[in-house]
């Protein structure tokens, strides 16, 4: 993908998304924050306190658990990670949420990170049927409750789900950047960086092959016109 020079990169510029705006005030479950207040294209809010990504369960305190079961009413957990990572460290159960098994990646990949590793878990077979199941859960959720997404540190599988959500709800593309970003700032090294440009080259090629991210999800992974039409009025103010 052509990149602007003059425009710098992604990850230096100035970000209007504030951390502390997006965190949910967990301590002991790393990168728990919502796309809660970002606004669409139409000028449409996403609904507050209704999606929730984050890394894993495993460790989560009692004092965190009562916050997810309480105050967000957690009632659906979407764990994105492998079997065999989830058996190492299985997430500790939320009181009244149903917990869902949906891998972006078909084995645990401890690769560096770089655009084919984006486009695998954009695009890959394993991906894609999760996505399919993914948008579903995301929809059947009752609504007085959230949706709680996560991998093992919240950042690169739960970021593309995360993005995916995002440019469906007509979040622009510069705010779903900013988002996947923010990541840098709520994990501490060394658990690694996400970078812009591998979102954005995951997006670009799915504009060139598709049209666009949505026509892909449409395409690929089963998202039809009235899904997407109710996950906006389940979602958007």
């Amino acid at each position: 993908m052509k990149r602007n020079r003059k425009a710098g990169r992604a990850e230096d510029m100035p970000q209007r998304i504030v951390l502390s705006e997006q965190s949910i005030g967990l301590t002991s479950v790393p990168n728990a924050r919502e796309p809660g207040g970002y606004i669409n294209t139409d000028g449409l809010r996403i609904k507050r306190g209704k999606l929730i990504r984050s890394g894993r369960l495993f460790a989560i305190s009692s004092e965190d658990k009562r916050i997810l079961s309480e105050r967000y009413r957690v009632g659906i957990v979407i764990d994105l990670r492998t079997p065999d990572e989830i058996s190492e460290r299985p997430d500790s159960i939320l009181f009244g949420a149903d917990r869902y098994t949906l891998p972006v990646m078909p084995d645990k990949d401890e690769s560096s990170l770089s655009a084919a590793k984006y486009l695998k878990m954009m695009f890959g077979d394993t991906a894609q049927k999760t996505y399919r199941r993914f948008f579903e859960l995301v929809l059947s959720a009752d609504k007085t409750c959230s949706v709680l997404f996560h991998g093992t540190f919240g950042k690169d599988r739960t970021g593309v789900a995360a993005a995916l959500l995002l440019s469906l709800l007509d979040i622009p593309e510069e705010t779903i950047i900013e988002d996947h970003l923010l990541s840098n700032k709520a994990l501490e090294p060394p658990t690694g960086a996400v970078y812009a440009h591998l979102l954005e080259y995951a997006f670009q090629t799915a504009k060139v092959e598709y049209g666009s991210v949505t026509e892909y999800l449409k395409n690929e992974c089963g998202v039809t016109d009235k899904n997407i039409a109710d996950i906006k009025q389940k979602y958007l103010e």
